[in-house]
């Protein structure tokens, strides 16, 4: 809980430290300012990139806050501070408690993941969407020694929702749904059980 909280601290201090935007999130924040939602489907200009589900929160936060810093801002610092606080539930889940108390150590005071949440870039919404892709899928992966059952028709509906929305926040989301669905058709696959499948 320690580590939890001063990771928290740390992303707060970072983000009202309030830098000046470098070029590159000068680019991306003239993309978000100066486009609607609509405008921001299309191929941003300046070489940028970032998910359409990213930039409308980026957008919301400009219309109900204002365009300076803070406010463009303020979905990374969401993302990792929510980031830090899922580290512990996936964690404490796949590796147990004293593991997970490491992992979110590590989580917290990644100098990375701390800088990020105070950066106009997806970096630290990807790491969120990366853990909460996860988090969907690790119920019904099997773990050390238990038997593999079967998500239920909940869980399922849930990662197809999942699936289809976490892209349009992170793009490096679809990666880990992948290695998700892979891992949660291996067992059954091994066991020949089709309607697992």
């Amino acid at each position: 809980a320690a580590s939890t909280g001063l990771g928290v601290l740390a992303r707060l201090a970072q983000y009202l430290a309030n830098r000046s935007l470098w070029l590159d999130e000068a680019y991306l924040a003239l993309n978000v300012l100066g486009r609607d939602a609509s405008g921001l489907l299309r191929p941003l200009d300046d070489n940028q990139i970032a998910p359409p589900g990213f930039l409308w929160a980026v957008k919301a936060a400009t219309l109900a806050l204002g365009s300076d810093e803070r406010a463009l801002r303020l979905v990374p610092l969401a993302g990792g501070v929510l980031a830090v606080l899922l580290t512990w539930k996936v964690a404490r889940r796949a590796l147990g408690r004293d593991a997970a108390l490491l992992a979110t150590a590590i989580t917290a005071w990644s100098q990375p993941l701390i800088y990020y949440s105070s950066e106009l870039k997806p970096y630290a919404t990807d790491a969120l969407a990366a853990l909460a892709a996860y988090a969907l899928c690790l119920p019904s992966v099997t773990e050390p020694g238990a038997v593999a059952r079967a998500p239920s028709a909940r869980r399922v509906a849930a990662l197809g929702v999942a699936g289809a929305l976490l892209p349009w926040l992170s793009y490096p989301a679809t990666f880990v749904l992948a290695g998700c669905a892979a891992a949660m058709l291996w067992t059954p696959l091994v066991g020949r059980r089709r309607r697992d499948m």
